[in-house]
């Protein structure tokens, strides 16, 4: 990818809270960009040995993201992961403008001066709401190696080229149900134009809401989460380019998005180039929750995804209550946000 342009300017380097450093940075345009201007800041915990990639939130239209280094809660959950935090100040998404590459020249810069050399070669994990997940979408179409996935909150100017070298990068496109409809129809052809390419793209669709932020947090932090886990190759050497796992569709879930109704892969029965990919269970009952607006609660009585539901489905659930896993909470079938033998009891009912 060729880099344009020269760092001018140096805003501030300062240390924040003790335990982490603060960097800020302008890129200015060059002779060739046709950008106004590219401001950048970004969060590192110092405890963190090796950064695995940045997380990197984008805001609308004439915002300014980068008060998002000072959040703790954002703080906490990308360091959990290993990650940095990043914020930015931009006027032009389109990468013709130079300003892609204003983003890898600062990037380049902080990696130096903050002498961690692994962030040359990190993904980025970005979440843009509006114009911020347009960003986002042209930046993944124009350097998709680069992006680990994309969260895309409601924006309504999304390219809608074709593009076939980023279906490979997750993505979940949010639309608000009360929108303008041209932002509804931008992200929703982008979606069903892309997904009998295989495109590994998730549609949400918020409830009774208009052009504002997704407030679910569980929903956002865990699909960063998965896709941490799962696109990063834990025996990646951090120091060399990173190559991301590309994710098999033999391990996915999917879900349709009028009738909500979501299984595995293997046991799909509906039209699989119209619904959402999701990566795996947890996530397909986190999109069907947020669709629905309903408690999180397991749809699919096929525990064990055998593509049928009887007294193996049982015996497993018993595995999960006496292992006490924590992170199946999709089977609090009672909904009293508890694992335990009533919601056995309750799921024996139902079959």
């Amino acid at each position: 990818m060729k880099r344009i342009g020269f760092i001018l300017i140096l805003v501030l380097c300062f240390p924040f809270l003790g335990k982490s450093q603060i960097y800020e940075m302008s890129i200015p345009p060059n002779d060739t960009s046709t950008y106004e201007y590219a401001d950048f800041k970004i969060w590192i915990d110092d405890s963190i040995d090796t950064l695995k990639g940045v997380y990197w939130f984008i805001h609308g239209l004439n915002g300014d993201s980068r008060g998002i280094v000072n959040e703790l809660n954002f703080q906490a959950t990308v360091s959990n992961n290993q990650f940095a935090l990043m914020g930015a100040h931009l006027n032009n998404m389109h990468m013709s403008s130079g300003v892609g590459d204003a983003v890898l020249n600062f990037i380049d810069s902080i990696s130096v001066m903050a002498n961690r050399p692994e962030i040359s070669n990190i993904p980025f994990f970005i979440n843009g709401y509006s114009w911020g997940g347009q960003f986002g979408y042209h930046f993944t179409k124009w350097f998709p190696e680069k992006v680990l996935a994309l969260i895309s909150q409601k924006g309504g100017y999304h390219d809608t080229t074709t593009s076939n070298i980023a279906i490979d990068v997750p993505m979940l496109f949010f639309i608000g149900e009360n929108d303008f409809q041209y932002r509804i129809d931008n992200l929703t052809n982008i979606f069903l134009n892309h997904r009998p390419l295989g495109a590994k793209w998730v549609l949400a669709i918020e409830k009774n809401a208009v052009h504002d932020q997704i407030t679910d947090q569980q929903f956002l932090n865990t699909y960063f989460n998965e896709m941490a886990s799962i696109r990063l190759n834990s025996n990646s050497d951090f120091y060399q380019p990173i190559i991301l796992n590309n994710l098999p569709d033999s391990i996915t879930w999917l879900g349709h998005y009028d009738s909500l109704a979501i299984d595995s892969r293997v046991c799909y029965s509906l039209n699989i180039d119209s619904s959402s990919w999701l990566v795996n269970r947890k996530i397909a009952n986190l999109w069907r929750s947020f669709n629905s607006q309903q408690v999180l609660v397991e749809h699919n009585l096929d525990i064990n995804e055998d593509c049928q539901t009887d007294t193996n489905d049982i015996l497993f659930m018993v595995d999960v209550l006496l292992e006490k896993e924590t992170n199946c909470l999709f089977l609090d079938y009672n909904q009293d946000f508890i694992i335990d033998i009533f919601d056995l009891f309750h799921f024996i009912k139902q079959i």
